[in-house]
């Protein structure tokens, strides 16, 4: 053998000897370690986010959107207020007064029979002002009637005048006939409410007071009142939401001399009211004229 062949040899059983060799034919195998792979530098590391839960109303629940701490959802209490009227007869009085010392400046005092559905009703407002206050209703006395269809307008009582409105929209002239909206109103604008409950003979009866009003646009003062204050609103909720009464009381001055005001509204004869045509509904029929302007405006006060 050759000197170059003996080296070749030489170098091959040196290779197969640090390679291990293909012992038993089978084939080589790597192992690798794990590397860890550096982070980017510019995306921080993952971070777990836990929602924050949405804490509960403080005080035990009294009815939805109330607890004994007080109204919690205006728009909820409200509702359920409307939800329960919906379907149910029922008759809502409302008055307002003005009252200077022992003289009443304006009365004013509707009542509504309203029957299942929200139609038909029938109203009957009257208002009476004093000598001394610069405000009267065109009308002293007014009745409507609301079945759907355009309304009819009975208007003043020895001098009796029939109108018709010119538009069928379903709330007709009193779109809040329920009163949610008002209630509403004073739910969200009132604030640091007292909750008395009481016992009556069909369940709890709540007492919501509060004297802390956001403003005064949800008092609707009257005519030239000026410098309103102190107002309390009160205002009794069923457990079930509906509510039964509401008051609103505040001061005010009129001319420079210190008045009062007191708003009532009341539910009553709930799922006991009947409501029925007027007598004078024939009459109106055959006797109506449209109101100036072409159009069916809500009803003031």
């Amino acid at each position: 053998m050759t000197r170059v062949h003996t080296l070749a040899l030489l170098a091959l059983c040196v290779l197969l000897a640090g390679c291990g060799g293909f012992a038993n034919g089978s084939q080589p195998t790597e192992t690798l370690s794990p590397v860890p792979v550096p982070a980017d530098p510019e995306t921080p590391p993952p971070t777990s986010v836990t929602p924050t839960p949405t804490p509960d109303p403080p005080g035990e629940r009294l009815a939805l959107g109330l607890t004994t701490a007080g109204v919690t959802d205006p728009f909820v209490l409200a509702g359920s207020h409307r939800s329960h009227l919906r379907n149910s007869s029922y008759t809502r009085i409302e008055t307002m007064r003005i009252e200077a010392g022992n003289t009443t400046l304006r009365e004013w005092r509707r009542v509504t029979r309203v029957a299942p559905s929200g139609r038909p009703y029938h109203v009957v407002e009257v208002s009476e002002s004093h000598p001394s206050y610069p405000v009267s209703a065109a009308n002293a006395h007014l009745e409507i009637w609301f079945d759907g269809g355009p309304a009819l307008f009975r208007v003043g009582e020895e001098q009796v005048d029939y109108r018709v409105g010119t538009t069928g929209d379903f709330g007709g002239p009193l779109p809040d006939v329920t009163g949610h909206d008002r209630l509403a109103a004073l739910y969200g604008e009132f604030t640091d409410w007292s909750v008395l409950t009481t016992t009556t003979f069909d369940g709890h009866l709540h007492i919501l007071t509060s004297e802390s009003s956001r403003g005064t646009a949800v008092l609707r003062p009257p005519l030239f009142l000026a410098n309103v204050s102190d107002a309390e609103v009160r205002i009794a909720v069923r457990g079930d939401g509906r509510v039964q009464r509401h008051s609103l009381v505040y001061e005010a001055t009129f001319d420079g001399e210190p008045v009062r005001v007191v708003r009532a509204t009341s539910f009553e004869n709930v799922g006991n009211t009947t409501v029925e045509r007027p007598g004078w509904y024939d009459e109106a029929r055959n006797a109506t004229t449209r109101p100036a302007g072409g159009s069916e405006q809500p009803l003031p006060e």
